[in-house]
């Protein structure tokens, strides 16, 4: 069917399962997302609405991320999926509150940092404000590297997989 029909080609896997489990009740999250950038653009100070635009991305390439690497831990780890649903779960609520208007500075702000939730959601709210390049490119900066980190995981993962199952 589809997407991995021999006669299409070579198809990412990757690419199969971001879009295998698309559910339509997301497509009203994204319009109202749509929205509220379009309003921002129109009606908010200057460059807000296109920062938002960005910082959108950006945290979609984080989360991306997150979802590639805790998926990967099951080549790794035995009964990952229950890791996998604990790093989810602690990102999306890490991403959800205000934890860099909570904790501005000290240990714990560094903690915080050295999460996924620092370069998904906390690195481009501070953009989204700031508006400075700086910050920006911070976080695409940790974006990108988280990026790179979770396909390694998942390269890494897949060639090992593939050995232990030639082997046996």
């Amino acid at each position: 069917s589809g997407l991995g029909h021999a006669s299409m080609g070579h198809v990412d896997p990757l690419l199969l399962v971001a879009t295998h489990g698309q559910h339509p009740a997301a497509l009203g999250d994204l319009l109202m997302g749509v929205l509220g950038i379009i309003f921002l653009m129109v009606e908010g100070p200057s460059g807000m609405g296109i920062r938002t635009l960005l910082a959108s991305v950006l945290g979609s390439i984080g989360f991306f991320a997150v979802f590639i690497f805790s998926g990967s831990l099951a080549f790794f780890v035995a009964r990952g999926n229950m890791l996998t649903i604990l790093i989810r779960e602690i990102t999306l609520s890490l991403c959800c509150y205000p934890l860099g208007k909570i904790f501005p500075s000290g240990t714990s702000r560094l903690i915080l940092l050295l999460s996924p939730a620092a370069a998904i959601s906390i690195l481009p709210l501070e953009w989204i404000e700031s508006g400075t390049w700086a910050t920006f490119g911070l976080a695409a900066l940790a974006l990108f590297m988280s990026l790179l980190i979770a396909l390694a995981t998942y390269t890494v993962g897949v060639k090992r997989f593939q050995s232990v199952s030639l082997v046996t």
